[in-house]
Order: structure tokens, then sequence, then C-alpha cells
């Protein structure tokens, strides 16, 4: 996948050198995991350390790099890394049903496993060496066993609870929102006779965390003084100073200059380059609009057109039986409620960046626990309301059924997946790309497709996203050459395989917006059947596909 070529880059980099500077964008327990069998194969022999500064981020192209030098150990190795990473989904689906259970009943939970392990983009992201289903399901373990703490106050759970939130704010920054959110809750739900344990289960929770965090980074910059730190976004350097500059510090000259940080320093830093990339903003796209800089409503526009309509019945479902429940108080599932919105809300006002439909997935454990709020008891229902309970339940298990049925009917093409509402899969263009349709994730079923229709020809790839120099390699069975001239493309018919990517940014093949794809390569590909005139008329440039053998027959 695109992005993994950084993740793997730097991972294997953090195991040869203790490198925790490239990609600090994220902490590097995922990376550093998903890259645990790179790290004893001859690939961590032949890495070399890139010279770069910040803000570059030289990962991604070192990493194509690698794969291009080493491509069999590459994936190899890189499929052992993602089984290890995919624990994390699986111990997610273990969070939603026990939480879910504790909120109902174990139909409750079933619901709220189902709604988590069948999602398409759980499925997806969750096998990839990436940080968002691992950081999502540390998040909700954590706020688990943050309920479970509160109603029992021991050692035992602030234990649990330490440890399983150190490991989420390791695996990416977006856990620290939890921060807030479980200091309001203690303040609000400890009584005064409680307070002293609180405090002190409280500071050995803290205190568990700390350690987490620092391992990692073997506690380099831990307690250096605030002001000695180099920051280059907006919010942590000077106005007026000129960005990026690694010499930025507002902080310095203050009485705060003297304050040792209690984190590591790239930790500090890795928030400070994200935000870097906040203040700036990033392309953007939404709806067949591109901007510079995304929307506060992308990420619930998002989980509108990528949620399957079963989902999204379910969580409806879920939302009204918890209003229904207001006046029976329930700390699990007001958390639960809580911790959803929080996320929806502080990712949608950081709107700098609307191309990673990845960045919501942490909202979604929340949201299907609420769920099973559907299922609770009926004592706690007036009786004159249980035919409406019973609706609801019946409702949530057919959203449930729905939701699964539409994962199941597009496996194992799940990142480019799209519900009915807004037409499936093969329109994603038209709304989202880049994570959302594609990553690069079929670039080897293509080649499959060119070997099962051979009288497909002539064959031309359009696409912003695969490196042309991957295709060039000797070992694959299509090589692709740049074609500039594209007059010398026949009269006759010919087929455009193209990218979804492509088609949501070039401006130059909007006209294919309106042509009707002949074939699907798993989503991510849509094969069109034009003539050589429309492709001279209507595009810049392609890429011909040419066999290797050259004959277009299957050898």
């Amino acid at each position: 996948m695109h992005d993994e070529f950084g993740h793997f880059f730097a991972g294997l980099a953090y195991w040869k050198y203790g490198d925790v500077q490239l990609f600090n964008v994220n902490p590097p327990l995922i990376r550093g995991l998903g890259t645990f069998p790179a790290s004893r194969s001859s690939l961590l022999n032949d890495l070399d350390r890139t010279d770069w500064e910040p803000p570059d981020r030289p990962e991604f192209l070192a990493g194509r790099r690698l794969f291009l030098q080493h491509p069999n150990d590459f994936q190899s190795t890189l499929f052992q890394g993602r089984l290890l990473v995919s624990v994390f989904a699986l111990v997610g689906t273990v969070v939603c049903y026990l939480w879910g259970r504790d909120l109902s009943n174990r139909i409750g939970g079933l619901c709220a496993a189902i709604l988590w392990a069948f999602q398409p983009q759980v499925l997806s992201h969750g096998s990839l060496i990436t940080n968002d289903v691992p950081v999502a399901v540390m998040m909700v373990a954590s706020a688990y066993l943050f309920t479970k703490w509160i109603q029992s106050r021991t050692i035992i759970h602030a234990a649990g609870l330490a440890v399983a939130f150190g490991i989420a704010l390791i695996c990416k920054f977006t856990a620290l929102l939890l921060v807030p959110l479980f200091a309001m809750w203690i303040l609000i739900t400890t009584r005064t006779n409680q307070w002293k344990a609180t405090l002190y289960q409280s500071s050995v929770c803290l205190a568990i965390c700390w350690l987490i965090v620092c391992l990692p980074y073997r506690f380099a910059g831990v307690l250096q003084p605030l002001g000695e730190h180099g920051f280059f976004s907006d919010t942590l350097s000077p106005e007026g100073e000129p960005v990026p500059s690694l010499t930025g510090n507002r902080f310095r000259g203050t009485l705060l200059a003297n304050l040792p940080t209690l984190v590591p320093a790239q930790y500090l830093l890795g928030l400070d380059r994200q935000q870097y990339d906040f203040d700036r903003g990033l392309s953007s796209y939404a709806w067949g609009s591109n901007h510079s800089r995304s929307w506060w409503w992308f990420y619930l526009y998002s989980m509108m057109v990528k949620l399957p309509v079963g989902t999204w019945l379910a969580i409806g479902v879920g939302l009204v039986a918890t209003v229904r429940r207001f006046q029976h108080f329930d700390q699990s599932i007001a958390l639960a409620t809580t911790s959803a919105m929080l996320i929806l809300f502080v990712i949608s006002v950081k709107s700098g960046i609307g191309q990673q439909v990845r960045y919501v997935i942490p909202a979604y454990p929340f949201l299907f626990v609420s769920v099973a709020n559907a299922f609770s008891d009926r004592e706690t229902i007036s009786r004159r309301t249980h035919a409406i309970s019973n609706l609801m339940r019946g409702l949530a298990i057919f959203g449930c059924l729905l939701s699964v049925s539409a994962s199941v009917r597009v496996a194992p093409d799940w990142m480019p997946f799209f519900n009915q509402a807004v037409g499936g899969s093969s329109q994603g263009f038209r709304y989202l790309y880049n994570d959302a349709t594609d990553w690069e994730q079929s670039r080897y079923d293509m080649e499959d497709w060119l070997h099962q229709h051979p009288g497909d020809r002539p064959a031309f790839l359009v696409t912003d996203t695969l490196a042309r120099d991957e295709w060039a390699r000797s070992d694959t069975t299509a090589s692709v050459q740049m074609t500039s001239v594209l007059p010398a493309i026949p009269d006759g018919d010919c087929w455009l395989i193209v990218s979804q990517t492509s088609l949501s940014l070039r401006s130059d093949e909007k006209w294919l917006w309106h042509q009707t794809p002949v074939d699907s390569i798993h989503g991510a590909y849509l094969v069109y059947k034009v003539s050589g005139q429309q492709c001279r008329e209507n595009l810049n440039a392609i890429l011909e596909i040419r066999r290797v053998p050259e004959e277009d027959s299957p050898q």
C-alpha cells in the first residue's frame, strides 16, 4: 500500500539505528512491530541511513527504493508484519463485545462486535502496518477499562487501565484526546471519601503510562527544558517567524522556557510536525471538488458515504436508545457516546487535511458499542414502550446483518468500498480519493487482469499513484512506458485502465465520469473501452502497457 512504504522504512531505521525522528508524526510502536520480521532479515543489512532535514519526509521515497531493490524479501516480511499488527483488530472485536455485553446483554455485545469485525474500513486498514486501527482499539480498550476502574477504584483496575492507555499513547497521538475526558470524568464521579484512593491510583496510572511512552524513545530528551526545543509549526513558533523554522520556539524567553518536558523530545516534536501539516493544510478532495485545505464536515461526510447503510441504521437505533435511556444515567454508555463525539469534533476542527478518511476510525468502536444500548434490560424501560423497544432491537439486528452482507459482497475489496446509497464502489471517485479508493492495493491484480484478457489490446494505464519505475522492473508480467505522443494511439477501440484516484484529481479525465466502465479491477482501477480519437482529444498523457514478452497471447 502507498503509505506502508514510509512506515516500513522508518520501522527498519528504528531497529537498525534507533531512529525515532523518521515518521515522528506517529509514535514508533506500530511501525516497529510491523517491521519486526523484516528486522530479522537481510533487509536490515542493506538499509542505508538517509540524510534529511525536517520538515522533509524522505521515508516514502526511501521505502519505495528498498522495495525495488529487494521486492521478494520486502513483500514476504511485510506480510508477516501485517499479521502481527492485525492482532489489534481482533482485540478490538473482543473489547466491543465485552463492553456491549456489559451495557446490555450478549446479543448487544455481539452486535457491537459484528459491526466492528465486518466494517470494510477496519478490514482493509486493520491488515496494514499503519496506526489508525491499533489506536482505535487501544482507545476503546482504555475507555472500557476506565469505566471498570471508575466503578471499582482498585489498584488492579488502575494498572490495567494504565497499560492499555500507555500502549494507546504510543500507537498514535489521537489517544491524547482521552486525557481531558478521563480527567473530567474523575472530577464528576469521585465522591468525597474516594479522593485519597483516587489520587494515589491515578498517580500510579500516570507513572506506568509515562514509562510505557518513554521506553520506545529510550527516554531521549526527557526533562529537556521546553525553551531548548526547535519547532516549526505556526502554533509553537513565534509570530512572524519564517515557517518552517527549526529554531522557532514561542516559549523561549518566557517563564515556561525552563520548564522540563516530561515526554521524550521526539514525542513532542512529532506533535509539532503533525500540527505543521494542519497549519499549512494539504490538498483535499470531496464531492468532486479539490481544495488546498479540508472542510469541517469532511469526516462526517466520509462516514456518510463509506459506512454501509446497515451500519448507519444500527448507529441510528443506538443513538435513539441512548436518548431514551437518558433518565437512567449510565456512566459507561455516557463515556462511550462522549468519546465518539469528542473524536469527531476534534478531527472536524483540525480541518487542514481532507484526504485520509482513515483518521475517523477511532470513533467507530465507540459508536458501535453505543448500539448495544438498544438491547438494555427491559426493566429500565416502561412496559408501555415494550413494542418500541422490540422494534428497535429488531432494526439494530437487521442493520448488523445488512452491514455484514455489504462487507461480504465486496470481499476482499474492502478499501474502495462505498455504500449503495451513493452508487457503490465503482462510483467512489466522485466522492473521495486516496485511502478511500486507490492506495496502490491492486497493482498485482492488474497484472492478473492483463493475463486473463489477452484480447483487450491496446491497453493503456492512467494513474497518478503508481510509481512508474516499479512497473519497469524486469520480473513483472507487464512493463509500462510513458506515451507522450498521443496521436500515435490508433483510431480503433482501446482499453483504458484508470485508477480511481486519478479520476478524482485529473481534470483531463472528467470526460470518463460520463462513461460506463466495462470492468473493475478490485475496485481500485476501472476499465473503460473507448476510441483512440477520444483519448487523443481528452487526455494529456497516458502509460502504454507493453507485454513481456511482447506477444499478446499468454505464455
